[in-house]
């Protein structure tokens, strides 16, 4: 299975939004966020096809990392984006 397209924003200081096309035959997506240069983590799962991250650190990069599932528990590629806030 192909990783999701993903598009991501910061439509404020302390937003990160992300969004995709739905991935055939995927019903979970997993997604990780990390600030990068630090231990702080978010881990999600979703059967949305679009996040919001909120009260985030102005000025600060992050790491998003995710991939879909099928419904029998097979993971999809990953996709790996960064998003300065």
């Amino acid at each position: 299975m192909v990783a999701p397209n993903v598009i991501s924003s910061s439509p404020s200081s302390d937003i990160i939004m992300i969004e995709w096309n739905p991935v055939d035959h995927a019903v979970l997506y997993s997604l990780v966020m990390t600030m990068v240069g630090s231990d702080m983590r978010v881990r999600l799962n979703t059967s949305e096809t679009n996040v919001t991250f909120t009260d985030l650190q102005p000025g600060t990069t992050y790491s998003i990392m995710g991939n879909a599932w099928d419904p029998d528990g097979n993971q999809g590629d990953v996709f790996i984006i960064y998003q300065i806030t």
